[in-house]
This record gives structure tokens, C-alpha cells and sequence, in this order.
């Protein structure tokens, strides 16, 4: 009986110290910039259009150059 007690007077105890183990900090995100410096980060010659070389030389484009041109080409309205 004592046992069948103990055990559960133990079972809310060790389940709040399982859970008060410390999380990982979480990592500062960079601030998004806006669709504007966007564009003019990748209008490199400052033309006022982005061709898509200057879109493969981007973020997208040094990840992966072929993704980044087929969304380059659905993306291009002109």
C-alpha cells in the first residue's frame, strides 16, 4: 500500500522535472528586408529590371541556379 502511495505521489514529480529541462535558445533571425531592397540587391547594374543572370547570382540562384531559373521564367512577365 505504502508503495502504490509513494509511487503515485512520485509519478506528478518527475514528470514537471522531465519537463523543466532548459530548451535550446533560439537562433536571432536576420530582419526580412522589403520587396524593394530585394530588387535593388539584385538589380546589380541598376537598370531597373532583374535579368536572370542577376537573379541566378541571388540567394535563389547560388542554391540552386536551375530551381532559380524556372521560377525566374514563371515569375517574368515581360
Amino acid at each position: 500500500m505504502k508503495t502504490l502511495l509513494l509511487s503515485l505521489l512520485l509519478v506528478p514529480v518527475i514528470a514537471v522535472a522531465a519537463d523543466a529541462t532548459p530548451a535550446k535558445p533560439e537562433k536571432p533571425k536576420a530582419p526580412k528586408s522589403t520587396p524593394e531592397e530585394s530588387f535593388k540587391k539584385l538589380d546589380t547594374d541598376n537598370s531597373g529590371d532583374v535579368s536572370i543572370e542577376e537573379f541566378k547570382l541571388g540567394p535563389r540562384g547560388k542554391k540552386d541556379p536551375a530551381k532559380a531559373e524556372e521560377l525566374y521564367k514563371k515569375r517574368d512577365k515581360d
